[in-house]
C-alpha cells in the first residue's frame, strides 16, 4: 500500500492545521493508502520526521504552504520523495519554501496556478472543501448580525513603504479597478518579463508588499463603506486598533478556526470580500455554508457561474446593496442556502478532494479540470 506522509506545522489561527486534519481523516478511511501523519511544528519533530522520511519507504509527502520544504531539501536528490504543498494563499508568500523543495503545487485559486509555472513549478487547481456533514438551521431568529473575519494592517504605513519603492505602483493600489496582484503586475508589465526577472527575491518583496497593501485598503474602505450606510458588522481579527474603528461595528480579538466556526453557525450572513482569490473559492465560504449561514461577497465572474443569482452565496456590486440583500424572507433564505449546500456536498467536501489528490497521486487519470468546480 502507498504511503503519504502529511506534515502539520505551526498555522495562524489554526485553519490550515484543521484542513490538514479533515483531508488526512478522509484518506484513512479510503483504504488505499497507509497515512502517517507528523507534527513538525518543534524543531526536534521536524528532525524526527527527516529521520522517519529517510527510513520509511515514503511514496508522498504532502503539506500545506510548503511547510516541510527545508527537510525535503536536506535530503540528497536520489532520496527524496514526490514532494506536494497545497497553498492556501498566493504563491508569493512561500517563495523561499517553493524554490528551496520545487514541489509539486496545489493552488486554491486557479489564477495562482500560471504564478507558480512561471517560477518553473508543476501547478493544479485544488480549490477549498469543507466537511460533507451541513448543518441547516432550526430557527433563524436565532441568526443575527453580519460577521466579517479578516485581519487588519496599518494602511499608511505600508503606502509610505511602497511609495518610497515605487511611487507610482503606491497610486494605483488606491485606484478601485486595481483588484489583485494580476493587476498589479500587468501595470508592471511583469506578465511580459522573462521568467528568471520574475523569480528574483527584489520582484517578489514588491509584489508581496503590494498585496498586502491592496487587501488592506479594500478591507479599509469595505468597512467604511458599511459604516456609511448603516450596515452593522462584527469584525473579528487583529489590528483593527489604528484608527480605522467605526461605532457603527463591534469588534472582537482574532479567533481560533474552531472558535470561529459557531460564531459563524450564530450569525446570519458572512461578509467575504475576495482578498486575492479571482478564480477560486475561500474557506468563509464553504465553511460559511456548511455552518448553515449565507455569504456575502462582491461580484466575481467565478463565483457567479458557480452559485448563480439565486443561491446562498449572494454577491453585490455595491456596498450598499448588501442591506437589500440582507432582508430577505425566512424561506427564501432557507431554500437558498440549502440549495447552495447541495452542491457543496456534491462538488466541494474533502471526500471530493481526498480522490482528486489520489487520483494525482497514483492515477494517469488527469486530476479534475477547472470546469467541473464550476
Amino acid at each position: 500500500m502507498p504511503t503519504i506522509i502529511i506534515l502539520q506545522g505551526q498555522a495562524q489561527y489554526e485553519v490550515a492545521r484543521h484542513f490538514v486534519a479533515s483531508l488526512s481523516a478522509v484518506l484513512s478511511q479510503s483504504g488505499t493508502v497507509n497515512v502517517v501523519e507528523l507534527d513538525i511544528s518543534r524543531p526536534e519533530n521536524a528532525e524526527q520526521a527527516l529521520s522517519q522520511i529517510q527510513r520509511q519507504h515514503t511514496d508522498i509527502v504532502f503539506s500545506v504552504n510548503a511547510i516541510g520544504a527545508e527537510l525535503i531539501s536536506a535530503l540528497p536528490a536520489e532520496a527524496r520523495p514526490r514532494f506536494i504543498t497545497w497553498l492556501l494563499d498566493h504563491p508569493v508568500y512561500h517563495f523561499s519554501r517553493l524554490m528551496a523543495a520545487t514541489p509539486e503545487v496545489l493552488c486554491v485559486d486557479n489564477s495562482h496556478v500560471g504564478f507558480c509555472q512561471r517560477l518553473g513549478l508543476s501547478a493544479s487547481f485544488f480549490p477549498h472543501a469543507t466537511e460533507q456533514q451541513m448543518v441547516v438551521p432550526t430557527n433563524l431568529s436565532q441568526k443575527q448580525g453580519i460577521l466579517f473575519a479578516a485581519s487588519g494592517a496599518d494602511e499608511t504605513a505600508l503606502l509610505n513603504q511602497l511609495s518610497q519603492q515605487v511611487p507610482d505602483i503606491a497610486r494605483l493600489l488606491t485606484d478601485s479597478d486595481t483588484t489583485d496582484l494580476i493587476d498589479v503586475m500587468q501595470a508592471l508589465q511583469l506578465d511580459k518579463v522573462a521568467n528568471n526577472v520574475l523569480q528574483q527575491h527584489s520582484v517578489i518583496s514588491l509584489l508581496l508588499l503590494c498585496d498586502n497593501l491592496l487587501r488592506t485598503i479594500k478591507r479599509n474602505r469595505l468597512i467604511k463603506e458599511c459604516a456609511e450606510h448603516n450596515i452593522a458588522l462584527t469584525i473579528v481579527g487583529n489590528g483593527w486598533q489604528a484608527g480605522r474603528c467605526y461605532d457603527r461595528h463591534s469588534y472582537l480579538p482574532a479567533l481560533s478556526f474552531s472558535q470561529l466556526l459557531p460564531l459563524m453557525a450564530q450569525s446570519r450572513f458572512i461578509l467575504h470580500h475576495n482578498p486575492g482569490f479571482r478564480e477560486g473559492l475561500h474557506e468563509r465560504i464553504v465553511y460559511g455554508l456548511q455552518q448553515g449561514t449565507q455569504v456575502l461577497c462582491p461580484q466575481q465572474a467565478f463565483l457567479r457561474a458557480k452559485y448563480g443569482q439565486t443561491g446562498g452565496v449572494k454577491l453585490f456590486d455595491q456596498v450598499q446593496q448588501i442591506r437589500v440583500l440582507s432582508e430577505q424572507a425566512e424561506d427564501d433564505y432557507l431554500s437558498q442556502l440549502q440549495q447552495s449546500q447541495q452542491l457543496t456536498q456534491t462538488c466541494d467536501t474533502w471526500s471530493s478532494r481526498a480522490q482528486t489528490l489520489l487520483n494525482l497521486c497514483f492515477s494517469s487519470e488527469a486530476p479534475e479540470n477547472y470546469q467541473s468546480y464550476v
